[in-house]
């Protein structure tokens, strides 16, 4: 496996887990909103996604291939991207708050299910053994 495999077996369980978590948990996203109001705690991971976001992109930033490595990239940009918006937002936790309450937000996790499947079925090619 090369690292566009690795990373998207990695992205595509986090985005399945961490959507099937806040899908049937709906408490779980209070917790985060609580979590984004403690300001010194999440300026310090902020801090670690902006350096995680930095070491995906070192690693992989890849502009010309699949769809799927592009879509690698991007995820490490946009992690990237969170991390110094978090940092220099004034107001992290009304953020937070728009998101996870917003009407949006249930197509949201269902579509992040289906792109983590998308990414997962890219490496082990599950879906085309039906």
């Amino acid at each position: 496996m090369e690292t566009t495999d690795y990373l998207a077996v990695f992205w595509g369980i986090y985005m399945i887990v961490w959507s099937v978590l806040l899908l049937f948990k709906p408490d779980l996203k209070y917790k985060i909103i609580d979590f984004a109001k403690n300001g010194e705690q999440l300026k310090k991971l902020a801090w670690v996604i902006v350096v995680l976001g930095g070491i995906h992109i070192f690693y992989h930033n890849i502009w010309v291939g699949t769809s799927h490595q592009i879509m690698i990239t991007l995820f490490g940009w946009i992690m990237l991207v969170k991390g110094l918006f978090i940092l220099l937002a004034k107001y992290p936790a009304w953020i937070a708050e728009e998101v996870l309450d917003g009407g949006y937000f249930i197509p949201l996790l269902l579509l992040l299910i289906l792109l983590g499947i998308y990414l997962l079925d890219n490496v082990y090619h599950f879906i085309a053994m039906f």
